[in-house]
């Protein structure tokens, strides 16, 4: 984090700064624990694709568990396959994120 409190790695990204604050706003007015699973979904989904930068395919194997197929991840122009413990890391990613940018959220 810098002085503002942004995290460093998303100062080039203005879009996602916007969309961090309205996030935020929004915990401001609603408690993380009375939102609604498709709120809650919607954040991880905000974070996994924004932040983390996670492609659409592998949102959704980490929505699904993973399954037996694993997931396929766009990586250097190329395709790798990652199993359920790579799904089961990017969960993990991903809550550990919100935790980081949202407190209230754990």
């Amino acid at each position: 984090h810098d002085d503002d409190g942004i995290p460093s790695i998303l100062h080039s990204k203005p879009r996602t700064i916007r969309a961090l604050s309205i996030w935020a706003a929004r915990l401001r007015s609603v408690p993380y624990r009375q939102w609604t699973i498709g709120a809650a979904t919607a954040l991880d989904h905000w974070i996994a694709r924004e932040v983390l930068g996670m492609d659409e395919s592998a949102w959704l194997s980490v929505l699904e568990g993973g399954g037996a197929d694993g997931a396929y991840l766009e990586e250097d122009s190329a395709f790798r396959r990652e199993g359920s413990a790579g799904v089961m890391e990017r969960m993990r990613d991903i809550v550990a994120v919100r935790g980081a940018l949202f407190h209230e959220t754990l």
